[in-house]
């Protein structure tokens, strides 16, 4: 009888253990996914006479597809504005400086 509480208990001590791992996998994913959500907030104010414009239309001003336009922001080059968690706007006047600098290096050259 002896034996049997003893392997009961052996057995509780592992499951516990193995609870206190997942629990310790699980709230390391929760933190992974609070910081894959932060990256599309923006830090600087954006100016209350900037107009702020969804994708759609900064694609067709810049005249490039939508894979294209998300391609440019992934790298940097237009900031995402966060406006509620499904809504994102881009800065027309963030996009008129680019159109802008396009312009002056066609110019140039």
């Amino acid at each position: 009888m002896d034996a049997m509480i003893k392997l009961a208990f052996e057995r509780m001590t592992q499951q516990l253990t193995e609870m206190a791992d997942r629990i310790q996998m699980l709230e390391y994913r929760c933190l992974q996914l609070e910081k894959q959500k932060q990256p599309l907030t923006i830090d600087k104010a954006v100016s209350v006479s900037d107009e702020l414009v969804s994708v759609k239309i900064a694609k067709t001003i810049l005249d490039v597809s939508r894979n294209t336009f998300l391609s440019m922001v992934a790298k940097g080059i237009f900031t995402p504005i966060r406006m509620n968690l499904r809504t994102i706007r881009y800065s027309r006047t963030e996009i008129q400086k680019y159109i802008d600098q396009k312009l002056e290096l066609k110019k140039a050259v």
